[in-house]
């Protein structure tokens, strides 16, 4: 509840402002994110609840303790999908406060994020050090011979990991293309964190993670590769990406060749995760069109599972996102899905075909490869379903849409305004020159200011410039004149 007010106050930030369609798209699938458990958790009268496909035993239980239908919502499990609206609202926050942000706000965020999985590596470390019986674990449900940093799983550590990876290979990008001095400097940093980051996919032990993490490193050289017009050094960034990506998979096999094989030689298919689709699609079918109610997952489950494959431990996701909310949402769930995949699909493609090489361009494309890598991953597992990794994925999507929205940074600061002589643009923060000869004369030849240069005249930060507000109202009397 302590995002609340965050999600207030940004929306009313947001709605403050001119909105674009990609954001409007994006506003109006949230509305819908929230208004589908809120829907289920409206209580229907009796004739209504016991006409809908799967709710015969709450009936029956009703007849057996010889009690009279009451009004019911539509979740067969209120209590839990009222959890999981609540658990939203994190992620909304997450997504509207970071569409109110500046570019260099929002630079700051990724540097954060990146600082996180580097903290969490640094803390998988640690773990790995202390043995199965680390008390460096947070969960006493965990993955005891892996690396699972400050989760409960390691595919959820995996996760974000390789959702962190474009964004600093955008970064190590945006260095190499640069100039600076110090530019050599901050590439060496950034391979090394890289290097780190694929060292931790390594101890996490993941399948899911390894192969995301292969795609992250290919998308990171594409990345790189589109751009090699801008860098005019023979592609050098996609090749030192590449290089990052080789480097770090070499550490990787140094440190975690034991536990990746060991994952390897199981069939994937051995953990139950195929009999569990099998029965969550059983179960689905059950209450279709409607589905049991967000949340739903573990109890309903339960009653379509048989003896023969129930084990010590109880299933508490569908290892299938998509397929979970096909039980847990039914048809509206996937028209939403639909919808969101529909609006990614066009808000990511206008992000790519901008070609935009600067550094906030590349973050948003490495986000659009994050936010895709997330999306792939919930096919065989869950990552979505942990907070930290949906505000991650909420931030994500959230750098892909700003990219086709004007920023505060550009409105607030100097604004541009046209030229109704040759159409060019100038900012009101310096004269706009009005002769094209080396020594900025006038050209109705009345007066000549000598020495002012167009180049010195168009920079801001110029010396020339500056030296006295008496030569420039010179410059701005002689144009009113």
């Amino acid at each position: 509840m302590l995002s609340l007010p965050i999600v207030l106050v940004a929306a009313f930030l947001i709605l403050d402002q001119p909105l674009t369609r990609p954001i409007i798209g994006a506003l109006l699938i949230c509305a819908g994110i929230f208004l589908l458990p809120l829907l289920q958790l409206v209580p229907l009268p009796p004739a209504v609840w016991t006409a809908l496909p799967g709710r015969g035993f709450v009936v029956d239980v009703f007849e057996a303790a010889k009690l009279p239908l009451i009004w019911m919502p539509l979740s067969l499990s209120p209590p839990a999908t009222l959890r999981s609206l609540l658990s939203l609202f994190p992620c909304f926050a997450v997504f509207l406060a970071t569409l109110t942000l500046r570019p260099s706000e929002r630079r700051i965020m990724v540097l954060v994020l990146i600082g996180f999985g580097i903290a969490s590596v640094s803390f998988g470390l640690a773990q790995m050090a202390g043995g199965p019986a680390s008390r460096l674990r947070l969960y006493e449900i965990t993955n005891i011979s892996s690396a699972v940093g400050f989760f409960a799983n390691r595919n959820h550590y995996a996760a974000l990991l390789y959702a962190v990876m474009p964004f600093i290979a955008a970064w190590m990008i945006s260095r190499l293309r640069s100039t600076g001095r110090d530019r050599l400097g901050w590439v060496a940093l950034l391979v090394v964190i890289y290097g780190i980051l694929i060292l931790g996919l390594g101890l996490a032990a993941s399948r899911a993670g390894l192969v995301l993490a292969m795609a992250a490193i290919l998308a990171s050289v594409l990345l790189a590769w589109r751009g090699r017009k801008a860098d005019g050094r023979k592609n050098l960034a996609s090749r030192v990406v590449l290089a990052a990506g080789f480097l770090g998979s070499c550490v990787m096999l140094q440190f975690g060749l034991i536990g990746i094989l060991g994952r390897l030689e199981h069939d994937p298919l051995d953990d139950g995760r195929l009999t569990i689709a099998q029965v969550t699609l059983r179960a689905a079918a059950s209450v279709f069109p409607f589905g049991s109610g967000i949340g739903s997952f573990v109890p309903f489950y339960a009653m379509f599972e048989a003896p023969v494959n129930m084990g010590a431990n109880y299933v508490n996701h569908a290892h299938n996102d998509w397929l979970e909310l096909w039980l847990e949402a039914g048809v509206p769930g996937m028209v939403l899905v639909l919808l969101f995949l529909g609006w990614f699909a066009a808000t990511a493609y206008r992000a790519w075909r901008r070609h935009d090489t600067s550094l906030d361009g590349l973050l948003v494309q490495a986000a659009s490869i994050s936010a895709m890598l997330l999306m792939a991953h919930s096919l065989v597992d869950y990552p979505l379903r942990t907070t930290a990794m949906a505000c991650v994925f909420a931030f994500a999507c959230a750098l892909v849409t700003s990219a086709t929205g004007k920023s505060r940074e550009t409105t607030s600061k100097d604004i541009t305004q046209s030229n109704s002589r040759g159409g060019k643009k100038y900012s009101r923060a310096y004269p706009r020159p009005v002769a094209k000869s080396p020594q900025f004369g006038l050209n109705n030849g009345r007066r000549d200011l000598v020495g002012f240069t167009e180049e010195r005249a168009l920079n801001p930060f110029s010396r020339a410039t500056s030296f006295s507000h008496r030569r420039r109202s010179a410059v701005e009397g002689l144009r009113n004149e």
